[in-house]
């Protein structure tokens, strides 16, 4: 290995600069530390999204359904459930 004096000081230039990048204060006022944790979810799932993955998965279900129990079958059992409320 050749030590290339132009090469090496390159090599410190790029090196100082990366360190500059990482102990910016730019980045420090942007994202503090405890602003991040105050937002994060425990879960990181939101109730609208979980609805909305319930629904796609069991609407392609919604025909073999129909099949077993007939539309009017299923509005008499609704209308039963309800006026017994």
């Amino acid at each position: 290995m050749s030590s290339d004096p132009c090469c090496a000081a390159s090599l410190a230039h790029k090196v100082d600069l990366a360190a500059q990048h990482h102990t910016s204060p730019k980045i420090e006022k942007a994202a503090p530390a405890g602003g991040i944790l105050r937002n994060m979810r425990s879960v990181p799932v939101s109730t609208r999204l979980l609805i909305t993955v319930m629904i796609a998965a069991l609407l392609p279900m919604a025909p073999l359904f129909l099949f077993k129990y007939p539309i009017a079958e299923l509005v008499q059992r609704l209308v039963a459930k309800l006026a017994g409320l």
